[in-house]
């Protein structure tokens, strides 16, 4: 195996409030304690795998479900307003899917 050998883990953040309740959401959704109990196990997981840097959303809850993980890993976080799904029109934002 070579020693330039990466690996890329992608990760969700943890659930937030309006996927609990099925409404479209805009990057300022949080996650209630579900969603940060869901990344708590996630960021212990990978206490257990080496990782060099997290790298994050500008998406307020993917930048704690990262922080999070960069925490206990002992590692830096980056954000990137680049990385995201997509951009949902403010239109349908706050309304049921």
């Amino acid at each position: 195996m070579s020693d330039n050998l990466k690996h890329i883990y992608f990760i969700r953040h943890g659930e937030s409030i309006s996927n609990e309740k099925e409404i479209r959401e805009g990057p300022e959704a949080d996650f209630p304690h579900i969603g940060e109990r869901q990344a708590k196990i996630v960021d212990q997981r990978f206490t257990k795998i080496p990782i060099e840097v997290v790298l994050s959303s500008s998406y307020k809850r993917a930048q704690k479900t990262g922080q999070l993980i960069a925490e206990e890993s002992q590692v830096p976080l980056e954000i990137f307003d680049e990385l995201h799904e997509r951009v949902l029109p403010r239109s349908v934002l706050g309304k049921h899917r």
